[in-house]
């Protein structure tokens, strides 16, 4: 008598055999079956090299920076007329993130960012990921059929949106879209005038002033959560690819 092990797809089998009578071909008689879970270590690989990743948030590398560097230049906006150092930068970030509380976002929700380049762009990006959401980057020359496949695939429950840019009426097409998008509940418009029931970026900052600046350190992730879904492609579907924050911390 002897016994022979087999793996196979997690699955172990222990079998007892005893010798038939040719002694070369074993009968088995009795198996005895034992389920195991491979052990899964995540792990980062960096290359030849001994500096370690960073393992920050988008929000926690702003703060560090803004710290270090409070009344250096951090953004400045041409074509708007606006400069901020860091100290200011960091100010503007929080009252959009305690905004974005305010008007409902929750950890994880989708949040779409329509616009061209412009100071609010940026400041949005580092709101969302401070308040634990996922900024849907939408191309800003996509045409209604792009943008309604791009709404509808990610689920945005928030959309923050120029008015227009170059021939192409955002606002119209938020409109055109809006009765059959289900999730959408606000949207947030890159303007001081305020169109049916959206709000403006203004409302958006001031109302964030009034909330309570803790809501936001409650929200922060894990460096390894989902901050992105990047909608660019202007051929075919457009598919969202996902960015995670240390992929963009250590880029």
């Amino acid at each position: 008598m002897r016994r022979m092990i087999v793996a196979t797809a997690g699955l172990t089998i222990l079998a007892t055999a005893i010798a038939a009578q040719q002694p070369s071909v074993p009968q088995i008689v009795a198996l005895k079956c034992v389920l195991y879970t491979p052990r899964v270590i995540s792990s980062y690989v960096h290359g030849c090299s001994t500096t370690p990743l960073l393992g920050e948030t988008i929000g926690m590398c702003l703060d560090r920076i803004c710290k270090t560097f409070a009344d250096s230049d951090a953004l400045i906006s041409r074509h708007q007329g606006l400069r901020y150092t860091y100290g200011q930068l960091k100010q503007e970030v929080e009252n959009a993130a305690r905004g974005l509380i305010w008007i409902g976002v929750e950890k994880g929700e989708r949040v779409g960012v329509w616009s061209p380049n412009c100071a609010e762009w940026l400041i949005a990006q580092y709101a969302l990921a401070k308040v634990g959401a996922i900024m849907v980057n939408i191309n800003p020359a996509y045409r209604i059929r792009e943008l309604e496949h791009a709404l509808t695939q990610s689920g945005v429950s928030v959309i923050v949106a120029a008015r227009g840019f170059r021939n192409s009426d955002y606002a119209a097409m938020i409109d055109e879209l809006a009765p059959r998008l289900p999730a959408l509940k606000h949207t947030v418009y890159l303007s001081k005038q305020r169109l049916g029931s959206s709000i403006t970026w203004n409302d958006l900052l001031e109302n964030g002033i009034r909330a309570p600046g803790s809501s936001v350190y409650e929200r922060e992730l894990r460096c390894n959560a989902t901050i992105q879904s990047i909608f660019n492609t202007l051929q075919g579907q457009p598919e969202g690819q996902r960015a995670r924050h240390y992929r963009i911390t250590i880029s």
